[in-house]
C-alpha cells in the first residue's frame, strides 16, 4: 500500500474530500484549529493529535466518533527527560518536583496560538508520565503564565509552570526531588522556538 500526505490547504481543494479514505490523519496546528480538525475526521480515520484538544478525557472522548487517537507527546522521548524518568529509582522516595517552560511565545511563527495551557502542556504530561495520575490542587494564570499544583496519587507534589512571557531567551526542564537526591534537567534554547 502507499502513503498519500495531504495538508490542510490541499484539503480544502479537494471536491471529493467527503468519499476520499484516509487511513490516519495528523493535527499540527494551533489549538483554536483541532475541534474543526476532529470533527472533520473522528470516526473516518486514526488520528494524530499532536496535543489533546482539552485538559479532560472524559470529555474529549465524548467529541469523538470511534476512532483510533493517539496523542503525540514527543519530550518523552528526549533522552534529557529519559534520564530524568530512569533516574527516580535512585532518588528513593519521592517528595516533589517542578517541571516547566519559559519561552517568548510571540516569538513564535504564526501569530494565532491560544493561551499556554493549550498550546505548551507538554510539562503536564511528563509530570503525569513520571510521577503518575494526579488531582490538580490548584492553578493561576497571570499574563499567558500558568503556575499548577498536582497532587499525584503516588504521594508527590509537583508543579507545572507554562510561561509565554519569558523575553530572555527559551528554557525548558524538570527536577524531582527524592530522599537520596534530585535529578534536574535543563534546556536552554537560543530565544527562538
Amino acid at each position: 500500500s502507499s502513503a498519500r500526505l495531504v495538508n490542510d490547504d490541499v484539503i480544502r481543494e479537494e471536491t471529493d474530500l467527503q468519499t476520499t479514505r484516509f487511513d490516519a490523519v495528523i493535527d499540527a496546528t494551533p489549538a483554536k484549529n483541532r475541534a474543526t480538525f476532529i470533527e472533520r475526521w473522528s470516526g473516518r480515520a486514526a488520528m494524530f493529535l499532536e496535543k489533546p484538544l482539552g485538559v479532560d478525557a472524559t470529555a474529549f472522548a465524548a467529541q469523538t466518533k470511534p476512532s483510533l487517537v493517539r496523542v503525540g507527546y514527543n519530550l518523552r522521548f528526549h533522552p534529557g527527560y529519559r534520564y530524568v524518568l530512569e533516574s527516580l529509582p535512585r532518588l528513593g522516595v519521592l517528595a516533589s518536583a517542578s517541571f516547566f517552560i519559559h519561552c517568548d511565545k510571540s516569538s513564535w511563527p504564526g501569530a494565532s496560538y491560544e493561551n499556554m495551557l493549550l498550546e505548551s502542556n507538554h510539562e503536564i504530561d511528563l509530570a503525569l508520565w513520571m510521577l503518575g495520575p494526579s488531582t490538580v490542587v490548584g492553578s493561576v494564570c497571570v499574563d499567558d503564565c500558568w503556575t499548577i499544583l498536582l497532587r499525584h496519587d503516588s504521594g508527590v507534589a509537583s508543579t507545572v509552570v507554562l510561561d509565554g512571557r519569558h523575553k530572555a531567551g527559551y528554557r525548558r526542564g524538570a527536577t524531582v526531588v527524592g530522599e537520596h537526591g534530585a535529578s534536574t534537567l535543563t534546556w536552554r534554547g537560543a530565544g527562538k522556538r
